[in-house]
């Protein structure tokens, strides 16, 4: 065994010891899905290492695709299968976009990809904009998410939160309503 996999034994006993609920199939089914994502970008990370490159861009690329394939599904009613592979391939040929940059014209690979992450970025706020949404409630928006997933609290705790520290408005309450008739949770 290597010393990363004593490592990670090494904590899986320590986070069981410490709370009944880490080994419960709902935290476990949580983590693997968690985990799917971030491994699929790591591993592709790590083939752009070995080569010397590294692409910042993947997180606002994953962010896009995934507004292109809801916007697909909810908007135009389309199958969710096909909006899945209609959204990978947007990611493939942003990648492709990126790819091309850095080999054509000879840019550093982090000088590139940072550029690109500021438009894929831009054409999500353009989007979210033409779809009525104000700075403002993108900001608000924004909040809700940090308070969601940054804070560490289980989802009543969360929604007391947002309910104490944002004001009333559509856009919370909207999100409220969601997360509040969410069956499974949205809470890591």
């Amino acid at each position: 065994m290597t010393a990363i996999g004593a490592v990670l034994v090494i904590m899986i006993i320590i986070a069981s010891i410490s709370s009944p609920y880490f080994l419960d199939i709902y935290n476990l089914q949580s983590v693997i899905r968690d985990l799917a994502f971030v491994g699929m970008i790591g591993v592709a990370q790590s083939l752009l290492l070995l080569i010397g490159e590294l692409d910042l861009s993947v997180g606002k690329i994953a962010s896009l695709c995934g507004i292109l394939s809801g916007m697909m599904m909810v908007t135009y009613g389309m199958n969710p299968w096909l909006s899945l592979v209609i959204a990978l391939l947007c990611g493939l040929l942003f990648g492709c976009i990126n790819g091309l940059i850095i080999t054509k014209l000879r840019l550093n690979s982090m000088v590139a990809t940072i550029g690109m992450q500021g438009l894929y970025g831009g054409i999500n706020l353009v989007g979210l904009r033409r779809r009525g949404f104000s700075n403002e409630a993108i900001s608000e928006i924004s909040e809700i998410y940090k308070l969601i997933y940054n804070s560490g609290l289980n989802v009543s705790d969360a929604c007391a939160r947002i309910r104490e520290t944002i004001a009333p408005g559509e856009n919370r309450d909207k999100i409220l309503s969601f997360i509040e008739k969410s069956g499974r949770g949205i809470i890591r």
